[in-house]
């Protein structure tokens, strides 16, 4: 758990940085909208045997495939953790507030759960911001992701016809969830390698 647990606030630490950058949002400490994001690194899982690492490792994943799993975590760990910037706690200057205009790319809201969830969409926000030709790289990217594992742990839900090709929801797929998150050893044997077939 200490590496999911690690991983989100990697996540966190980049999307503070996004949003802190962005030009658009109240009290942004840059008025041009530009960070370098890859200089946040990713935590170091080389010396660590838990099934998130384990599947990181095993499938080499990249600094934007990791930004992708764990954005597909996120919502089964920590809910809330984007909704801390459309209504940040009072008084707590740690999160700058969102103006509505930037929401969509933030996220989608649920059915049951009425908080924002993450989408291709926030995915391309975080990595890329305002950046055209980084994000154009990114759906690129998205687009030919090719490693099985990876393939069969996360989905970008279809988009409804006429919306942004990348606006459906981030989806990590339950037997993967349950993999990272209860760490049974049974389960890591009965979809064993699906880590890299």
């Amino acid at each position: 758990m200490e590496d999911l647990i690690a991983e989100l606030s990697w996540l966190e630490r980049l999307m503070h940085e996004r949003i802190s950058a962005d030009p658009r949002t109240e009290n942004s400490l840059n008025d041009r909208g530009r960070t370098d994001i890859y200089s946040i690194k990713p935590p170091d899982v080389e010396e660590s045997d838990s099934h998130y690492a384990l599947f990181i490792k095993a499938n080499q994943l990249s600094f934007e495939e990791r930004v992708l799993l764990i954005l597909s975590v996120a919502p089964h760990l920590k809910p809330e953790f984007i909704d801390l910037y459309v209504q940040p706690p009072a008084g707590n200057l740690r999160f700058y507030t969102l103006p509505e205009c930037l929401y969509p790319l933030i996220g989608t809201r649920g059915q049951n759960y009425k908080g924002f969830l993450p989408t291709g969409l926030t995915y391309l926000y975080i990595l890329a911001g305002t950046d055209l030709k980084e994000r154009v790289r990114l759906q690129n990217l998205l687009s030919t992701m090719a490693k099985p594992a990876f393939q069969k742990a996360v989905l970008i839900q279809p988009h409804n016809a006429g919306e942004p090709v990348f606006s459906g929801r981030i989806i990590i797929a339950e037997e993967f969830l349950e993999l990272f998150t209860i760490n049974q050893p049974d389960k890591i044997n009965s979809i064993k390698y699906a880590f890299t077939n």
